[in-house]
C-alpha cells in the first residue's frame, strides 16, 4: 500500500472525551484496501508509537459512514490507555463536494 493522505499533527489533551475531526481535502477518490494509522509522536523525538490501525475494503462499505469500537482496532484493543468508549468513524461522500454540518476546523468536542 501506498500513502495518499497524511494528516498535520494533532495535540490532544488528557483524558477529556475530545474528538478530532481530520478533514481531506480535496476529497479523495477511495477504492480497494484502506489502511488507517494513528500515531503518538513523541514530544522532541522523531519516533512515534502505532496508537491504533483499522483496514477495511471498500466493497465491504454500504453506507455513507462506518464506526469501528477499541474492539475492532489493531492495537488499541489490547491497550487500556485506549478509553473503552474510543471509536474511529469514517463519513463518506458519492462526489467531491462537503458535506453540510460537517467541522474542519480539526478540533472539536
Amino acid at each position: 500500500m501506498q500513502p495518499v493522505y497524511t494528516s498535520g499533527i494533532y495535540n490532544v489533551q488528557g483524558d477529556s472525551q475530545t474528538s478530532i475531526c481530520i478533514t481531506i481535502e480535496p476529497g479523495l477518490l477511495l477504492k480497494g484496501d484502506i489502511l488507517l494509522k494513528c500515531y503518538h509522536k513523541k514530544y522532541r523525538s522523531p519516533t512515534r508509537d502505532v496508537i491504533f490501525r483499522v483496514q477495511f475494503h471498500t466493497c465491504a462499505i454500504h453506507d455513507l459512514g462506518v464506526v469501528f469500537g477499541k474492539e475492532d482496532l489493531d492495537e488499541a484493543f489490547k491497550d487500556e490507555r485506549f478509553p473503552e468508549y474510543g471509536k474511529v468513524e469514517f463519513v463518506f461522500s458519492y462526489g467531491p463536494e462537503k458535506i453540510q454540518g460537517m467541522e474542519t476546523s480539526g478540533e472539536w468536542s
